[in-house]
């Protein structure tokens, strides 16, 4: 056996998966499950209780109702900037776009018509043009409010980078300067620039940031704050340091906790590595800057944060004293201009009301911490990983690797959620179980095609023998001898050898048969009763076995030869022979496979028709299966197989038991009349079944109907000469079927439809009622005449015990004109089962 290659190894398969999302890093799909497990573990994790000042004034539906559509002049917020101010608020948030000019065109006409009649118009039109002026003036009316408020912040939104080249973002760079933070290096530490993973992400980069103008942003702070909250922020968690143009800025969140604590922009320390700290307060992050907030306890009673309509304030409906010495932000909370947020549990905030929450978090240290130490143990949990896949599972049997490795997995995600739960520490762990779950997957998927190319291997000493029995049970024992042929001898050959001999035997082929046992006793003449065998073949080789050779109808027997395998009729053993017919016989066989009853229906076609006319005559026999198996009716025999061997076409179909009615249509042997009305309602229903799928019988008579009588059950059976209504091989002016039990349009050879199944069974119903026929004929000619033009005489009148009842039934059914006749079978059986029932 060759030597295996490196990667033919147990070991590989874990190792190169290992390394894998090792080198890959944190895809999106990863990423997406870690946040999942954070999702899930912030959902289990106890709410902390709000313990902050912070309210909020939300710009919501009512207030768009009342003030107008979004978006409001801004002297609006000027105007609640000052009830806020005269109430002493602490710090202020403003998450609106401020980032275009409101009233400039309207400002610049005034200062234009002031300007060109500067001494020309009276104080009075001064005046009013200095009024339209300030009230214009929404961005002034805005500046001033916020010049006499000492705390604001104001948002500056922005996108995260992506696709889009990074030089667009460097249109507003020098509006943004004053918002940078100018005491921080960002220099990495430990093996963050080695290793992609969660905990490794570089700082975000911002690809578009619109900063507030300038006539806004002189008179406060601000930070960056996320304007697709709505479409990715459901995962919660977020950077507090992005970077710009080179430059780096704090968020809306950490500007906004860090006034609310009385600390400027100057003082914000952020240390290389993942710390910031707000005076006394040590924010734990990640290396990328990110914190993971906790959602504060909340319910519809008592929200954690206070949300005031902005109409309501502004319309001094809410006090603005109330807020006296809290945090207020202002942002947007209506439906119809925000995307809400989904949280962990399922529920829904505004961006506003999330970005409380984080607020909140940063001021009080409440969020998950991120331990410096947790990019190790992520890197450990991922080694150990490794370690397992490479060499301990390759050694384990497939289940017990399964459930070692189910195990590990249990330990590892609870670990992640434990520690959330126990001490609200974030180690992110997701990465480890997923190199996991897939180096099992590979693992086991490389031990099944390895264990696969050792059979294929083993096999291929025995590839002649395989395909031999393969040939063999397919039927193709000539191509399976000539492969045994070269096989070397051995216990399963001569096994096989034999079964083939006996296989011969079962199709009556003897000579062949014989020339397998003469093989067999070349090398073995002892084995089993391979000699006898030989000798019994080839004294049956010249009997007539099978049909055919010009043999007689009397003589189309299937011979069963003491001694000899029963003959075989496709996969069918033949059983005794229990039925003729004028054209075939019927046997009793059985399937080996599933050890069913079935009776063989043959027929000769080739000896008993024309070569011109074979053809046809083989698809009329093979109409009755096509037929016959599209209908699944309790009153209509079961058609299993049809097939065609050695020249003789079979149909398998249900054995049935019981007579059919052809013994019961003499006078002396006459059912009871309340038994043949029974008959006649199954057999219509059975009708009515086959002509809703489109197939007429047009031979329907006693010896067609077979009745078990000790359960008084039915069965239409031999549907040989059924036509498809919608067929093109049905052919008007042939006619088929029985003469005496023809209706009209079928004995003139007009294409015939489920009426004239009802005529016949009518006639049929005539018969066993009466035990004789409505006509007579010693003619063909003569009995079509009568048929098409003599009415019948009438049934009750025949024999006296056959009720008016039946009578009238079978009158209806044998009406000459078939418009005359029952529609379908429903209803003759609805007739006749009224008859039953007045009896």
């Amino acid at each position: 056996m060759a030597k295996k290659h490196f990667w033919q190894k147990g070991w590989f398969p874990g190792l190169f998966i290992s390394l894998l999302f090792l080198s890959l890093g944190w895809t999106s799909t990863l990423s997406s499950l870690e946040w999942q497990v954070y999702g899930l573990g912030a959902r289990l994790a106890p709410a902390p209780e709000a313990k902050s000042n912070l309210e909020i004034i939300a710009i919501d539906e009512v207030s768009l109702q009342q003030l107008g559509e979004w978006p409001w002049p801004r002297s609006y917020l000027a105007t609640l900037l000052k009830k806020l101010n005269a109430s002493d608020v602490r710090t202020i948030g403003i998450e609106l776009p401020l980032h275009t000019a409101q009233s400039e065109f309207g400002v610049r006409r005034l200062d234009t018509i002031r300007d060109a009649y500067e001494g020309k118009y009276e104080k009075t039109v001064k005046d009013m043009l200095f009024l339209a002026r300030q009230r214009l003036d929404t961005d002034g009316a805005l500046a001033n409010s916020l010049k006499q408020t000492d705390n604001a912040v104001l948002a500056i939104p922005y996108g995260l980078i992506s696709q889009r080249r990074k030089d667009l973002a460097l249109a507003v760079e020098q509006e943004l300067q004053p918002f940078a933070i100018r005491n921080f290096s960002a220099t990495s530490s430990g093996w963050s620039h080695l290793l992609p993973s969660v905990l490794t992400r570089g700082i975000a980069e911002v690809t578009q940031a619109q900063a507030p103008i300038p006539m806004l942003a002189r008179q406060a702070h601000a930070g960056m704050l996320d304007a697709s909250a709505g479409l990715h922020r459901s995962r919660l968690v977020s950077p507090l340091l992005l970077k710009f143009a080179d430059q780096y800025y704090p968020s809306f969140s950490l500007m906004f906790a860090a006034r609310s604590l009385g600390i400027d922009l100057d003082d914000i320390v952020i240390e290389p590595g993942q710390d910031i700290r707000l005076g006394n307060t040590q924010l734990d992050t990640d290396p990328a800057y990110r914190v993971y907030p906790r959602l504060y306890r909340t319910s519809s009673q008592t929200p954690a944060f206070p949300v005031y309509s902005f109409s309501d304030v502004y319309a001094n409906r809410k006090a603005a004293a109330d807020f006296q010495g809290k945090d207020v932000l202002i942002g947007i909370t209506a439906s119809s201009l925000v995307d809400e947020v989904t949280i962990p549990g399922g529920d829904r905030l505004p961006p506003v009301k999330l970005n409380a929450h984080l607020i909140n978090n940063l001021r009080y240290g409440d969020m998950f911490k991120v331990p410096e130490w947790a990019l190790t143990a992520q890197m450990a949990a991922l080694f150990l990983v490794a370690l397992y896949l490479s060499l301990l599972l390759p050694r384990l049997r497939f289940w017990v690797g399964l459930v070692t490795s189910l195990l590990l997995l249990f330990i590892i995600v609870n670990i992640q959620i434990g520690l959330m739960l126990i001490s609200t520490l974030w180690i992110p762990l997701v990465m480890p179980a997923i190199t996991l779950v897939a180096g099992v997957l590979t693992v086991a998927l490389r031990s099944k095609i390895d264990e696969a190319y050792r059979r294929a291997e083993a096999h291929l000493f025995e590839s002649n023998l395989t395909i031999g029995q393969h040939l063999q049970s397919q039927g193709q024992l000539d191509l399976a001898f000539e492969k045994y042929r070269v096989c070397a001898f051995n216990d399963t050959l001569l096994d096989r050898l034999y079964n083939l001999g006996l296989d011969y035997e079962r199709r009556r082929q003897f000579a062949k048969a014989v020339m397998v046992f003469e093989h067999i006793g070349k090398s073995y003449p002892d084995y089993r009763d391979t000699l006898q065998r030989m000798q019994k073949n080839q004294e049956i080789q010249q009997m007539v076995i099978l049909p055919g050779n010009g043999q007689s109808s009397a003589q189309q027997s299937l011979i069963v030869t003491d001694g000899v395998q029963k003959p075989m009729l496709g996969r069918y053993e033949i059983e005794k022979e229990i039925g003729r017919g004028a054209m075939g016989m019927v046997y009793l066989g059985r399937d080996p496979k599933i050890g069913r009853t079935v009776a063989i229906k043959t027929m000769a076609l080739a000896q008993e028709f024309e070569a011109e006319d074979l053809e046809e005559i083989r698809q009329r026999f093979m109409r009755e299966a096509e037929t016959a198996g599209r209908l699944n009716h309790q009153n209509i025999v079961t058609i299993y197989d049809v097939g065609e061997e050695q020249e003789l076409s079979y149909i398998a179909m249900d054995y049935l038991t019981g007579k059919d009615l052809s013994n019961y249509r003499k006078v002396d042997k006459l059912l009871p009349i309340d038994t043949v009305i029974d008959i006649g309602i199954q057999v219509a229903l059975a009708l009515d079944f086959a002509h809703k799928h489109d197939v007429v019988h047009r031979d329907i008579k006693p010896a067609n109907i077979i009745y078990d009588e000790d359960h008084g059950s039915v069965k239409v059976t031999d549907f040989g000469v059924a036509c498809l209504i919608n067929s093109s091989k049905t052919k008007t002016g042939t006619m088929l079927g029985t003469p005496y039990y023809m209706s009209p349009e079928q004995a003139s050879g007009d294409k015939v439809d489920g009426r004239s199944d009802l005529y016949s069974l009518g006639t049929t119903l005539y018969q066993l009622s009466t035990g004789k026929m409505p006509f007579v004929s010693d003619t063909l000619s003569g009995l079509i005449y009568k048929i098409c033009n003599v009415k019948h005489e009438d049934a009750s009148k025949v024999r006296e015990a056959v009720p008016p009842c039946l009578s009238r039934v079978i009158n209806k059914a044998l009406s000459k004109d078939r418009e005359d006749r029952y529609k379908n079978g429903a209803q003759m059986a609805k007739a006749l089962r009224m008859c039953r029932n007045s009896l």
